[in-house]
Parts: C-alpha cells; sequence; structure tokens
C-alpha cells in the first residue's frame, strides 16, 4: 500500500490531501499557542497566532519559504525497522502498545484497549467466523474447489480428499486476547458479550475439545447419507 501508483512531476498544492493544508509553517510557536492547548480550546482558534499552508494557497508563495519549529538533519532519517515488525507476536504487540499508553499521562489506557477491541480484534473475530462458515472446500489432489462438500465426502473429479480454505486457527488467535483485555481493563457488559456471542457462535461451528486424529479420520471408511441420518 505504499507503493506510489502515479507520479507527478508538478504538484499543485490545492490538490493534494487536505491533511497537509492544516501543516502550520512556523519556525516558532508563539506562548498564546500553548495556553490555549492547555487549556483545551478549540483548534481553530489558533489560527489567530499562527500560519497554516492553507492560507497560502492560490498565492505566489505557496511553493516557498516553510517554516519549521523542531529541525532534523534529514527526513528520511528514523528507524529503518519498526518495533511492529520487530515483535513477532500479536500478544506481545498488544502488550507493549499498552505498556507505551500507560507511561503517556495524556492517554487513557482503558480508552486505547476499549478502541483495540471495537475496531479490531471484534471485526477481525467477527469477519474471521463469516468467512470460516462460509468458506469451500478444495480437493488436496486435483485443487478442484466446492462451495459445498459433496455427500460422498471426497472430490467427484478424482476421489481426493477435501481440505478446508479457511483454518480454526485463522478464527481463534484473538479470542483469548480480547477476553483477557476485556477482564484486565474492565470494559464493561457490552464489550465482553460481544466477544462472548462471537465465542458461541465458534463453538457451535468448531468443537471445544477437538482430539480427534485427523489421520485416522481420513482413513474411515465413508458413511453414507442413509447411514449418516440413522445413527444420529
Amino acid at each position: 500500500m505504499d507503493a506510489p501508483l502515479v507520479m507527478t512531476t508538478v504538484i499543485d498544492p490545492s490538490e493534494v490531501d487536505d491533511e497537509c493544508h492544516n501543516m502550520e509553517i512556523e519556525s516558532k510557536l508563539p506562548l498564546e499557542f500553548y495556553e490555549l492547548g492547555k487549556s483545551y480550546r478549540d483548534a481553530k482558534e489558533s489560527l489567530k497566532y499562527i500560519m497554516i499552508m492553507k492560507s497560502r494557497l492560490g498565492k505566489p508563495d505557496q511553493y516557498t519559504n516553510f517554516n519549521f519549529s523542531i529541525y532534523t538533519r534529514g527526513i528520511e532519517d528514523g528507524p529503518l525497522k519498526t518495533a511492529y515488525d520487530k515483535i513477532k507476536s500479536m500478544m506481545d504487540k498488544v502488550k507493549e502498545q499498552l505498556r507505551l499508553a500507560g507511561k503517556i499521562k495524556c492517554v487513557d489506557s482503558k480508552d486505547v484497549a476499549e478502541r483495540l477491541l471495537k475496531h479490531h480484534f471484534i471485526p477481525d473475530l467477527a469477519g474471521n467466523l463469516r468467512a470460516y462458515s462460509t468458506q469451500t472446500v478444495r480437493c488436496s489432489k486435483c485443487g478442484m474447489k466446492y462451495r459445498r462438500i459433496p455427500l460422498k465426502g471426497v472430490c467427484v473429479k478424482c476421489q481426493g480428499n477435501l481440505i478446508l480454505t479457511v483454518h480454526e486457527g485463522n478464527v481463534n488467535k484473538y479470542l483469548e486476547a480480547a477476553f483477557k483485555l476485556t477482564k484486565e481493563y474492565e470494559l464493561g457488559t457490552f464489550v465482553g458479550q460481544q466477544i462472548r456471542l462471537i465465542e458461541k457462535g465458534l463453538h457451535s461451528l468448531i468443537p471445544v475439545n477437538n482430539n480427534i486424529n485427523e489421520d485416522k479420520d481420513r482413513d474411515k471408511k465413508n458413511m453414507s447419507l442413509k447411514s449418516f441420518m440413522t445413527s444420529q
């Protein structure tokens, strides 16, 4: 997603992302700016004391004389590998994020944990559960895909074994972490119920204590539909 799709040789400042227009271009920020921030005033009130890029659009100086308050030797300087990439386990990444949130005075760790669940874990769990329940199956021998498992239980083309295209581990990978965050940060009944509903849906599709030996199960003789119905 970071690869450029279009290269523009001439940049028109009015055509770039609107967020850039809110960039301040002052060499130093006045005391009044900090006082407004201290009193939690509306950000628009600070425009009386600082200049932003938007005020220069359509003027000759929209391309030049951009000041800055913090000097750097090069905008390309910085870490070549982020901590998010270095830390492999998702739970370890969550722990580090919340540990950092706990060190920052203006950040509410409970709010961070709740946002993490609502905007990442819960949608991901629900989406993976939906994908698991509506997945196709694939023949391990010829690659033929089926929207529904044939009544024979094997590939009708080559009689090969059928395997799932969405694995159990991809569905419940965040479930334990979600429960742990809910309990540790006391995120309330609503969030807890959402996760429990997903867990209930997951367990309705995947047995909790699934100790069946898959290799032995594959060697079992195929059962006819009539035999299956009478055995229930």
